[in-house]
């Protein structure tokens, strides 16, 4: 594949059904191409399903609960020879019930798994506002949280490092956000505005 595309690129998570699948109409219906991912071949009918709103589909069928799946997600970015405009990281699943009485251990870890650890593999660049300052700062705990599960740390600070330089030197066309912060995540949530967005 080449990078002659003029249209841009979006990649969702979670997207065979239910809010990735919405959000995948979404940017198909405002002129993306997609890369769609999900668990089992559902996401084959749902790639059918956005092909026929003129986009054009790719699918990755991968557990991101797993390292290798999100290692085959990243692949299959990398394969598309393309620059990614917009990612949603979607995918998620609920546990319901009394924790350790009425639930199972496995499921626990798998929800860790697929809600936290693939989110921060796959994109989370920072989880605290003033990392994102000219003088960027965290927090003990969350610096330490991000240490032990950052995949590529050397990647991670790289990123952190170009969105700090979008935030400071695009404050007027962009805001980047941090959906973890909950102070960030309750401004951005509060605020109508018409800067484009990017969630980090």
């Amino acid at each position: 594949m080449n990078n002659s595309f003029t249209r841009p690129l979006a990649v969702v998570t979670g997207a065979s059904n239910g809010i990735g699948y919405e959000l995948a109409k979404q940017f198909a219906r405002n002129g993306f191409d997609l890369l769609i991912t999900s668990t089992g071949d559902s996401i084959n009918k749902a790639a059918h399903a956005l092909a026929e709103l003129g986009t054009k589909v790719e699918t990755v069928e991968a557990d991101l609960a797993t390292y290798n799946g999100v290692e085959k997600l990243y692949k299959q970015i990398q394969a598309t020879g393309r620059p990614v405009d917009a990612i949603a990281i979607n995918a998620g699943v609920g546990v319901g019930g009394d924790f350790a009485r009425e639930t199972d251990l496995k499921d626990e870890l798998n929800l860790i798994n697929l809600n936290v650890v693939s989110a921060l593999h796959a994109g989370d660049a920072y989880f605290y506002r003033q990392e994102m300052d000219s003088e960027p700062d965290c927090t003990p705990g969350l610096r330490a949280y991000q240490w032990m599960m950052e995949v590529d740390r050397k990647a991670r600070l790289f990123n952190q490092q170009r969105l700090r330089g979008l935030s400071c030197d695009r404050t007027k066309d962009v805001r980047v956000f941090c959906s973890h912060d909950a102070v960030e995540h309750k401004a951005f949530a509060d605020q109508d505005s018409p800067k484009a967005r990017v969630d980090c």
